[in-house]
């Protein structure tokens, strides 16, 4: 039946649809001709889904829950905020994403990749690496530019079929060179 704009549908498998269409005039008209109608509807499985002309939000009895907008999706809460998921998580957008807390930890068991056209680093303060080894290589220059820079440790300048030692104090201190 419906009354004031408001439809419900009971079938015989237990389905049921309730559809708000918005206030109506007594010949049935709508009040708000611009008003889009709201459908709930649970399936005979139990599952359920709330939909208008911008938005559907389904809970499937599979467990599969899915939220299509469009438009913006914004959640606020007053607490913490915990996303677990016992799969895999994916992140997807055409445009930028962009994160700002406090302090921001990334731990991963196995290893990480970043993948990008260019990639910038500002830290305001100390930076810190640490790793068994690390490897640097640069397809055309690799340059390190800072007031002091201080190799700590054994340092071997030139590499495999280089040079024994730098052109440029070479030549300064007359070694190496004939």
């Amino acid at each position: 039946g419906e009354f004031n704009g408001i439809h419900i549908v009971i079938n015989s498998d237990g389905s049921t649809t309730f559809t708000f269409k918005g206030p109506t005039n007594n010949d049935g008209s709508l009040i708000n001709p611009s008003q889009v109608p709201t459908v709930i509807s649970v399936e005979a499985d139990g599952s359920y889904q709330v939909t208008n002309s911008v938005i559907t939000q389904r809970f499937d009895a599979s467990g599969v829950v899915t939220l299509t907008a469009k438009g913006d999706i914004n959640e606020t809460t007053q607490g913490d905020y915990s996303l677990t998921a016992s799969g895999g998580i994916n992140l997807t957008a055409t445009k930028d994403i962009t994160a700002a807390c406090n302090n921001l930890t990334v731990n991963a068991q196995g290893s990480a990749s970043l993948n990008m056209q260019s990639l910038s680093i500002m830290v305001q303060a100390q930076m810190s690496v640490q790793a068994q080894q690390v490897n640097i290589q640069a397809q055309n220059m690799a340059m390190i530019q800072a007031p002091t820079i201080t190799l700590n440790g054994i340092t071997n300048l030139g590499g495999s079929g280089g040079q024994p030692l730098l052109t440029a104090p070479a030549q300064m201190f007359g070694i190496g060179l004939d």
